[in-house]
């Protein structure tokens, strides 16, 4: 098994679609965790319900907080050229480029995301295997079918990359009845968003962001 990734450089993704319509969706449970990263600091804690609400803003978040230099960074799921395509333009990058790299792995190697394609990163995303209220993180593994993190191993060539899979399916979910890449469009409740944070709150607390 790899060894946890060190926070000093670390690039966190978290898949989701941009349009608004769907900024509360189970689907966005990635850009969620993005939006929840920038209001979190390790020695105060979170604004309570913080990340629920915010209403879009840069796409790629610097976390300047004590030591860490991690950054997240909200992909459009399932497309990412047209996640890269959507950065240009309104987000710092480390250096100008013109055109934009094709390709998320092109993005990495030419250092506009700030960061070395050798580095660690994160994917975060929503998964319906996994009941609302649990979360886990993995290496090395197959997409099960989650098409923002195919799209992520097709670009890069290779899955060996680190992916917090949050839980987003509820209890009285019946997959017979609504199919799950439906039912993952439909908006967390009130109940659901504060358990989501909860879980959130887990996250950060694993070894993986030591030093956030």
């Amino acid at each position: 098994m790899k060894e946890i990734v060190s926070s000093e450089a670390m690039l966190i993704i978290g898949l989701g679609n941009k349009e608004r319509k769907y900024e509360k969706t189970r689907h966005n449970a990635g850009h969620l965790f993005a939006d929840f990263l920038n209001c979190f600091s390790g020695e105060k804690g979170i604004k309570t319900n913080c990340f629920m609400n915010q209403s879009g803003g840069e796409v790629l978040r610097i976390l300047g907080r004590h030591s860490h230099s991690g950054r997240t960074l909200r992909f459009t799921s399932g497309s990412s050229r047209q996640g890269l395509d959507d950065l240009r333009g309104r987000t710092p990058m480390k250096n100008a480029f013109d055109p934009p790299p094709a390709s998320l792995r092109e993005a990495l190697r030419a250092g506009v995301l700030g960061f070395d394609p050798n580095d660690d990163f994160v994917i975060v995303h929503d998964d319906m295997d996994i009941p609302l209220g649990k979360f886990k993180i993995s290496f090395g593994v197959s997409a099960s079918g989650h098409k923002g993190v195919l799209s992520i191993i097709e670009e890069l060539g290779t899955r060996d990359f680190w992916r917090i899979r949050i839980g987003v399916a509820p209890h009285h979910y019946n997959h017979h009845e609504q199919k799950a890449e439906d039912f993952v469009l439909n908006d967390f409740n009130p109940e659901e968003l504060e358990e989501l944070q909860r879980v959130f709150e887990r996250i950060v607390k694993n070894p993986i962001f030591k030093g956030i």
